[in-house]
């Protein structure tokens, strides 16, 4: 299935969907928690989405939520020439549970 087959703009950050998700004030954890549907989003180095493990850096962040949307676990990857960073966090009611852990 194509979802979109126009490149997304590298100035913001977009979802699977291809809805800009910079607004002020933004961040990972809200984006997250705020939409069930929501899948994964890119952090493109630059804009206003904050709560990566990095802010700095561009990540590919995949968002798994229960059923009720209360609960989920962030996987963030980081792609980079020497190879992938890969981290996790959990939330539940709109509220990060831990602290990055690294996976890889």
């Amino acid at each position: 299935m194509l979802i979109n087959s126009d490149k997304a703009d590298k100035t913001t950050v977009h979802d699977l969907r291809g809805q800009n998700a910079n607004f002020p004030n933004s961040s990972l954890l809200q984006w997250a928690s705020d939409d069930a549907r929501r899948l994964s989003i890119w952090k493109i180095e630059g804009n206003s989405v904050t709560g990566f493990p990095d802010d700095g850096v561009e990540w590919c962040a995949l968002n798994l939520q229960d059923g009720t949307g209360t609960r989920g676990i962030v996987v963030a990857f980081k792609y980079f020439a020497s190879g992938l960073t890969v981290k996790y966090r959990c939330y539940v009611n709109k509220e990060w549970l831990s602290n990055w852990m690294t996976i890889v």
